[in-house]
């Protein structure tokens, strides 16, 4: 969407002005008193779409905010950003914002230094879209996704459900959630990834916790555990660890 629903009643005030006006030339036995009945009321409708637009989510920077790997103790991450909210879940906020992703990718990375963008490296992509941007800190990783939508991106906590084999309480862990569409994890489940080693310990490097070692990840859980993740050429599988 283009113009935002606040805008909407004054720009259809002015049009309908406009066009009443025109009307009113061409109809009219007293063109220059019609004219000015037209100015009047265009007049009258600007300044309540100029209040419109200004209350527009699009034109002022506003707050969004996604969870930590623990949501009730971690900080996540916030940034501001004119933008318009499309849904918020938590650990996924869909917003839409203009200026194309080098523009988005810039404006996060302007507000948190230690991120990294990467509009122009090649960049795992899944089937919603492709990240441009992330910041691994403290325990997790957050990624700023370009979706196949226009103007459309997704802000994600990098973290699944990790759901034990014995039936136990479930955690969650640091995983690579927006490459593999996975929001929930099975404990000793197959999983056809086709990712390299050199990729997931691409995805891990600067997560605290985290501990890379040949073909397993070790990292850690939202209630202080690990997890180890095992990796066999394009295949993986998580284990909860005692």
């Amino acid at each position: 969407m283009e113009l935002h629903e606040a805008v909407l009643p004054g720009a259809l005030l002015l049009t309908a002005a406009a066009v009443g006006g025109v009307v009113l030339l061409l109809r009219s036995r007293h063109p220059v008193w019609a004219a000015m009945l037209a100015v009047v009321v265009v007049v009258a409708a600007t300044p309540g779409s100029i209040v419109a637009w200004d209350r527009s989510p699009l034109t002022h920077a506003t707050t969004m905010h996604v969870d930590g790997l623990d949501p009730d103790a971690d900080a996540g991450l916030t940034a501001d950003l004119v933008h318009r909210l499309v849904s918020d879940l938590g650990d996924t906020y869909v917003f839409v914002a203009r200026g194309g992703p080098e523009h988005i990718a810039a404006a996060f990375d302007g507000q948190h230094s230690a991120g990294a963008i990467t509009t122009a490296e090649p960049t795992p992509v899944s089937d919603s879209g492709r990240s441009i941007w992330h910041l691994a800190v403290d325990n997790v990783r957050f990624e700023l996704v370009a979706t196949t939508a226009r103007d459309t991106y997704e802000l994600v906590t990098q973290a699944a459900t990790l759901v034990p084999d014995d039936g136990s309480g479930t955690v969650r862990i640091p995983f690579p959630r927006s490459a593999f569409g996975a929001t929930e994890v099975a404990e000793g489940q197959i999983y056809t990834d086709g990712w390299t080693q050199e990729q997931w310990a691409d995805f891990y490097a600067g997560i605290s916790g985290v501990a890379v070692d040949g073909n397993t990840v070790t990292v850690p859980t939202d209630t202080g555990g690990s997890a180890t993740i095992t990796l066999s050429e394009g295949i993986s599988k998580v284990t909860l660890n005692d």
